[in-house]
């Protein structure tokens, strides 16, 4: 059985001495629907379920679990986020934050709607005290509004990151500003970020390999041709579009 379904089964099991014996039907109706990947069943007894007079806290679990089967396995995310939507009205701090987190990465990485995945993160990262994942939220928003085309905003955030040395986010920070600075034709601004973000100890193979590309046509653009002849000649074995690599060699051999 899929851990998911364990999870939503286990949430239920531990919280049925809220039920009455008609919830308890419909609990186990929808986890013999879950056990069997009839997820759109289990789906329509939570919406049921939801029509019902229950208790605050058993609504706030149901709504999110019906949130989770939506995001998760439905395909429908538009649904999963008007679950988590409610759940900011009744929830607890706990639940709220959680079904902002979902919220956020649907908003981002699936419907792509980046005004909202700003609202969200930025909610997240104003918690008083701080929570955890403030980091990672102060990212969300940068990159969000990256996505917006608010670079100068942008720029802000990323800046405020790579200067915070307590935050695990110091080396993505540094890329994303270069890819800004890049974005704006602010050649040497996008070099000397990236300079330090191959010296990071939060780099990483995959992005120093394209960082050594962009640097190169920050280095070509600036007319430093002998820089950016180096640094395409140091990826002939590493860059997966060779053609692009030899294409930059020979425009700074001409």
């Amino acid at each position: 059985m899929n851990k998911l379904v364990y999870y939503f089964i286990f949430c239920f099991i531990l919280f049925s001495c809220e039920f009455s014996i008609i919830l308890h039907k419909d609990i186990f109706l929808a986890q013999k629907y879950l056990d069997e990947r009839k997820f759109a069943n289990a789906a329509a007894v939570f919406e049921d379920l939801l029509k019902k007079t229950i208790q605050p806290q058993t609504k706030v679990k149901v709504l999110y679990q019906l949130g989770e089967i939506y995001y998760l396995y439905l395909n429908r995310p538009k649904d999963a986020i008007k679950n988590y939507e409610q759940i900011l009205k009744v929830g607890e701090v706990s639940w709220q934050i959680q079904a902002l987190e979902r919220m956020g990465e649907i908003e981002f990485q699936y419907t792509r709607d980046y005004k909202n995945s700003v609202k969200h993160y930025k909610i997240l990262s104003e918690f008083n005290p701080k929570l955890k994942n403030y980091d990672y939220y102060q990212m969300q928003v940068g990159r969000s509004l990256m996505e917006l085309g608010a670079n100068e905003d942008a720029i802000k955030i990323f800046t405020q990151l790579e200067l915070d040395q307590t935050s695990n986010y110091r080396g993505d920070a540094l890329y994303y500003l270069g890819r800004l600075y890049f974005r704006n034709a602010k050649w040497k601004e996008s070099i000397l970020v990236w300079q330090k973000y191959l010296k990071s100890d939060q780099r990483t193979k995959e992005k120093a390999t394209e960082v050594k590309f962009y640097m190169g046509n920050s280095y070509e653009m600036s007319n430093k041709l002998k820089e950016a002849y180096a640094m395409y000649y140091g990826l002939l074995d590493t860059y997966p579009n060779l053609e692009l690599v030899k294409s930059g060699l020979k425009s700074n051999l001409s």
